[in-house]
């Protein structure tokens, strides 16, 4: 999953709140225009305290294309990619220097990682974390309950960091 920040001057940046996780798997509309959904915690949730949290919560939304007032079809040049996203460790990679500068300035922030690059939410990679022991027990009873928790977790098939 990609990860963007507005542009200095552009259009977005009087709809989306200052620090908000902005994602695309990098799908189009008819007219060109790069489909986006963003999270900015407008109401304070205590399950969003990262910018990772944010990302995982807009990825969510963008994956399985749940209906939302926070998609947005933007022009390509009104946004800059800054990072990549992997929904299955919930962690933001930043592509180099300068979009780490790019991204503190838009979550105000003096470094990318003080924004918060990996999720604290109980996202399905912390399941995964909290279940992953019991996948190797020598109990078969175990590991199959191991295994059924998981699979209800599961997002849709497809690439783990679209």
């Amino acid at each position: 999953m990609h990860v963007y920040v507005p542009c200095a001057g552009s259009a977005v940046l009087a709809t989306i709140l200052p620090g908000s996780g902005i994602v695309s798997d990098g799908e189009r509309d008819p007219s060109g225009r790069l489909v986006i959904d963003f999270e900015g915690n407008r109401y304070g949730s205590t399950s969003m305290t990262t910018y990772a949290d944010r990302v995982d919560h807009a990825a969510g939304r963008h994956l399985v294309r749940y209906p939302t007032v926070a998609r947005l079809a933007v022009l390509p040049a009104d946004v800059i990619e800054v990072g990549a996203y992997n929904i299955e460790t919930g962690v933001v990679t930043v592509h180099g220097p300068e979009e780490a500068h790019l991204l503190a300035e838009w979550c105000r922030v003096d470094e990318a990682r003080d924004a918060g690059l990996v999720t604290e939410s109980n996202g399905r990679h912390h399941r995964e974390r909290d279940w992953e022991p019991y996948l190797h027990s020598p109990d078969p009873v175990v590991r199959r309950m191991a295994e059924r928790e998981l699979s209800r977790y599961r997002y849709p098939p497809g690439p783990s960091d679209r």
